[in-house]
């Protein structure tokens, strides 16, 4: 069972309070996966813990998919496991709100899915981030999904550690370059997604890029040396124009609430 496997969704200030037992936090957890479609029963609880009903807000709506096919499949339902263990005391760069970060990673995986990408894909853009921000290898990822799910790993990973964030950017735009149209499609999956957390920050007025390495105008400008990136690579016409169109409210947004310093 992997009920013990738990995401711990603190809410803060003026919504849920989870200092809970841990008898509350693991039903919490079953409720969690029982929603996503991540079961080993064929009936579901019709019981969804507060914490699932403030998630399906409209504010994060892409926690929540509108499909659960994602997690019909045995070996991506493993690899949303794995992530959710990897990930787990981890959150997005949110300002005020603590959303866990395994968030993105399933959001990475079902755009992949959407867009008709196979297995290996789906679950590589689930895992994208392991080896980067966890203490995962390369070989752990080979022996558990497979080879080719983890040289697409490798391919979106930063090769290059303790430098700058500059050079880090600038190593990441060649190595992008040069890999494989899947990595390719992964990369600017997760791009975009991470532009899309910026926006609704944007939107409510908030200062995304207090939390960030970088200045607003360095980040701006490291996500459209990425649109050009993308613009040279044979990854379909629609992810390329789904990353301009982002990119593009980023920058509105961004300049509304004058924040290009």
């Amino acid at each position: 069972m992997f009920f013990f496997y738990i995401i711990i969704l603190e809410i803060l200030e003026n919504q849920v309070s989870l200092n809970m037992a841990v008898i509350n936090k693991i039903n919490m957890a079953n409720n969690f996966l029982s929603f996503r479609g991540i079961t080993t029963t064929q009936e579901r609880k019709s019981y969804i813990s507060p914490t699932i009903s403030l998630l399906k807000s409209p504010e994060r709506d892409l926690f929540i998919p509108s499909k659960r096919s994602l997690f019909s499949d045995p070996e991506i339902r493993d690899a949303v496991i794995f992530a959710i263990q990897k990930h787990d005391g981890k959150y997005r760069k949110h300002p005020t709100k603590k959303i866990p970060y395994v968030t993105h990673c399933i959001n990475v995986g079902e755009k992949l899915q959407k867009a008709g990408f196979g297995k290996d894909t789906v679950i590589a853009g689930i895992l994208h981030d392991t080896v980067e921000d966890t203490d995962t290898t390369y070989k752990e990822l080979e022996e558990k999904f497979g080879s080719r799910v983890s040289r697409l790993v490798q391919e979106v990973s930063h090769s290059k550690k303790n430098v700058s964030w500059e050079e880090k950017q600038i190593s990441y735009l060649k190595h992008i370059q040069h890999a494989s149209i899947d990595a390719q499609a992964i990369s600017a999956f997760d791009k975009i997604d991470n532009m899309n957390s910026s926006i609704e920050c944007l939107e409510e007025g908030l200062n995304i890029f207090a939390n960030m390495k970088a200045t607003p105008k360095k980040q701006l400008k490291k996500w459209n040396n990425l649109r050009k990136v993308y613009d040279q690579t044979n990854i379909p016409d629609e992810i390329k124009q789904e990353y301009r169109d982002t990119f593009e409210k980023l920058c509105v947004l961004t300049a509304q609430n004058h924040f290009l310093y």
